[in-house]
């Protein structure tokens, strides 16, 4: 160590040599002015975590000399937390209270006491005092509240400043309720950690589906570190489970919130503990309400860890921070050895400056190596044909739409892309967003059961592949069974009614905005599909005249070095998976800097076969008729020879 306490070893590093002039793969950059030599850390704004990869390992820092500066990354440090049981616990029985006297048997500062109840429901005042010697007493809480309730809720533990204390005294209030066994203690031990600091997040977008309230939580910047989150809710009592997940459902966090009244007073708990970095910048709140109904949701406060950079700076001057190469792989500094001992050194503080574009950024730079052309196609057997708008070089991102959903394979086995008359080679990957088509409803009424409402949908792309209906009502109080179906016909020109989904809709002036939400997994089908109800003695429910369905889309990523058109084939059930070499680069496609394309007009360039299913109404196949007809003659010859004749 020197005489300012920084470890010896990080002196001796040196610049490395710069990674190209003005890094032109990096796409932004920050300036960051030293004033004096010596360690710096320098805490990376929101904006600079977002515009990088959610580790940073794209960070490069550039000293006014040109030459690459090692770096460590100061992460957050989260809490340790421990928990064992108490060295003893006597519990004895006074006037009109329960005195519990904790030997704590801890050496380390302890932040909470965790008490074990028997009694399956029960209320009690408590106040906690704590001792080093157990003979002169400190307060420490007064009129906490301790209680279990019949739904689940409660609240066995309480919560003090982190400090060393070898003797606890919990003083329970029994003068409004018989006293109740306490059985045994617990206390946790708290370990320091890096303080969150307050986080811009808002709810984006709501969705209440099967019970369940969903918000879209969207940070200003991706990749934050986040402390907590949490809830304002108007509702006066609720009771509810939370989850916190990615856009793709994985989850991040879960808890409980709620809020009640016991013995007159409010007790809550309105946060939901993360502890972990989101990477992106949106997720997924969901409460799940049972049968209850959605809370109103006035916002949520987010926490988040600062991250800081640490790094030695050999000279005053102007430093460069680049950031936002996608491929980038993370940097090995022989710094890093020493990072521990780096967060408890004393160190200048800098300020980075705003995040702007690097004026030398080329996207050819960070393009993945060249994929050679594919054979040669012949697509004579497709029935469909979209030409990609305005491709460039590079790496090129189609999104597949709703035609293409609705005509394509359901492997997309036959999708081809072709320039130059030869395969461009292409991967296939989910997006993560879901898209929306509109449908119309149209009110057609049953004339057999006057009781019954039923609506015709209408759908401009039959086929598509759906996951999630959604439709409004005008009216403010009903309950319905709701049930979706159409009508398939056979080979034989039968009729048959085969269902989708059905779901109890409920709708109370409180909850006026519940819309019906139907999760499905269907095809949208080419005849008529209804949407029914059996109002009971109840007024007609209304609908809105059109409602939403949701699906769920892949798009393509392909890498071309020409600007020639490229044309997106599609439809025939008779194509097999193509097989390219490019999945060896998958990871760097996907990393690659994405030109995102629209596909054109469709271009039918053969009559896609109909199905037995297209075919009219009470009509059944000519042949089938003709066939009917040949066996009821057979029939009749038959039985007229094997009448007996008849003399003269």
């Amino acid at each position: 160590m020197n005489r300012h306490g920084t470890p010896s070893l990080f002196l001796a590093l040196i610049a490395l040599p710069a990674l190209g002039q003005n890094h032109p793969a990096w796409q932004q950059q920050q300036s960051l002015d030293v004033a004096a030599p010596g360690l710096i850390r320098v805490a990376l704004p929101s904006d600079t975590l977002g515009a990088s990869q959610p580790r940073l390992g794209d960070l490069r820092l550039v000293a006014p000399s040109g030459g690459e500066v090692p770096y460590t990354i100061e992460w957050p440090v989260l809490a340790s937390v421990s928990t064992q049981p108490v060295a003893g616990f006597r519990a004895s029985l006074g006037t009109n209270q329960t005195v519990l006297e904790i030997i704590t048997g801890s050496e380390a500062a302890i932040d909470l006491v965790q008490l074990n109840c028997a009694s399956p429901r029960f209320i009690k005042s408590a106040t906690l005092e704590g001792s080093a010697d157990g003979a002169t007493w400190q307060p420490m809480l007064a009129q906490s509240l301790l209680f279990r309730e019949a739904s689940g809720i409660e609240q066995l533990s309480l919560s003090f400043p982190s400090a060393v204390w070898k003797h606890l005294r919990v003083t329970l209030d029994d003068a409004k309720s018989p006293p109740v066994a306490f059985t045994a203690a617990s206390v946790r031990q708290h370990g320091s950690a890096t303080t969150t600091q307050d986080f811009a997040a808002n709810i984006a977008a709501r969705e209440e589906v099967n019970g369940q309230t969903r918000l879209t939580l969207h940070a200003p910047n991706a990749h934050p570190f986040l402390g907590e989150l949490t809830l304002s809710v108007g509702d006066a009592l609720f009771h509810r489970e939370v989850r916190l997940t990615t856009m793709t459902g994985s989850t991040i966090a879960s808890g409980m919130i709620y809020r009640t009244v016991v013995d007159g007073q409010n007790a809550s708990v309105l946060a939901l503990p993360v502890h972990r970095q989101l990477e992106g910048s949106d997720a997924l709140v969901i409460i799940d309400n049972r049968d209850s109904p959605p809370l109103r949701i006035d916002g949520i406060k987010a926490t988040r860890y600062p991250v800081s950079l640490v790094f030695q700076a050999e000279a005053a001057g102007g430093y460069t921070l680049y950031m936002g190469h996608a491929q980038a792989t993370a940097p090995s500094y022989d710094i890093t050895a020493i990072a521990d001992q780096l967060r408890k050194a004393t160190a200048s503080t800098a300020k980075l400056g705003a995040l702007v574009a690097n004026a030398a950024f080329d996207a050819t730079a960070t393009l993945p190596q060249t994929v050679e052309p594919g054979a040669s196609a012949e697509l004579a057997e497709w029935s469909r044909r979209r030409t990609v708008s305005s491709p460039t070089p590079g790496v090129l991102r189609i999104v597949l739409d709703a035609e293409v959903l609705a005509h394509t394979q359901a492997g997309f086995g036959d999708l081809r892309l072709l320039q130059a008359e030869h395969h461009l080679p292409f991967i296939i990957e989910p997006v993560a967003e879901p898209l929306e088509v509109a449908v119309t409803l149209t009110f057609e009424p049953d004339a057999q059961r006057p009781k019954l409402s039923r609506w015709l949908l209408s759908s401009p792309v039959p086929g598509l592949p759906i996951d999630l209906l959604t439709v409004q009502s005008p009216s403010t109080l009903f309950e319905r069974h709701v049930t979706l179906w159409h009508t398939s016909r056979d080979h034989y020109g039968n009729d048959t009614r085969l269902p989708h989904g059905s779901t109890t809709w409920q709708r109370t002036p409180a909850t006026a905005s519940r819309a019906l939400t139907l999760p499905l997994a269907m095809y949208v089908p080419e005849e008529r599909w209804f949407i029914e109800t059996d109002n009971g003695d109840n007024a007609p429910l209304q609908l809105a005249t059109t409602a939403s369905l949701r699906y769920r889309t892949h798009a393509l990523l392909c890498r071309t070095t020409s600007a020639a058109p490229v044309q997106l084939y599609y439809g025939n059930t008779k194509a097999t998976m193509p097989r390219y070499d490019v999945h060896l680069i998958e990871g760097e496609l996907r990393a690659a800097t994405q030109t995102l394309t629209t596909l054109g007009e469709v271009e039918v360039l053969k009559a896609t076969p109909a199905t037995p299913n297209t075919s009219a109404p009470g009509k059944g196949s000519p042949w089938l008729w003709a066939a009917l007809a040949a066996v009821v003659a057979g029939l009749l010859i038959v039985v007229s020879k094997m009448l007996p004749k008849v003399e003269a």
